[in-house]
């Protein structure tokens, strides 16, 4: 499914960055772009799942006061150690540990791919081949993304089968 324009076969979309899943890499970039006011990329996210609301949480090391600061969760600027002998809380500063649900960097990451006028490919991304000049990449639906940048952030397959 395309959100715009009618794109075929014979018609590759022609794009400078092609985001190849929609998770939080392909969101926080997004975001940052919009952030940075960035309008004169062509954009294609490609992820067979629009991602909404909170299905995970990513728990990062970092400095306070960034821009991701109102979407966190919850931060911890300490922590306890505790041992058989005794236990101890320790000063983080000037590093916080911090938490982000997955809902509101979605929320952030959709305004952002308006803002930016991204085109969003409702289909996995089945072969990605680089030609040394640009990366195509074929969709599950049979279409064609020509782009000067890709950034990959599907999860690679297990080596082999988990339990769960």
């Amino acid at each position: 499914m395309w959100q715009r324009g009618a794109v075929t076969d014979s018609a590759p979309l022609d794009v400078d960055l092609a985001l190849l899943g929609g998770g939080g890499a392909a969101s926080l970039l997004l975001a940052a772009l919009d952030r940075h006011e960035v309008r004169d990329l062509r954009i294609a996210v490609v992820d067979p799942v629009r991602r909404r609301g909170q299905d995970r949480t990513w728990a990062f090391w970092g400095h306070p006061g960034t821009d991701l600061d109102p979407l966190l969760s919850a931060s911890w600027q300490q922590v306890e150690v505790a041992t058989t002998a005794r236990r101890r809380v320790l000063d983080l500063t000037p590093l916080r540990y911090a938490m982000l649900r997955s809902g509101p960097v979605y929320d952030r990451a959709a305004a952002a791919e308006r803002r930016l006028d991204a085109t969003r490919i409702v289909a996995p991304a089945e072969t990605v081949t680089d030609d040394g000049t640009r990366v195509l990449v074929r969709t599950g639906d049979g279409r064609t993304v020509r782009a000067g940048w890709v950034l990959d952030s599907r999860p690679r397959p297990p080596a082999r089968a988990g339990r769960t």
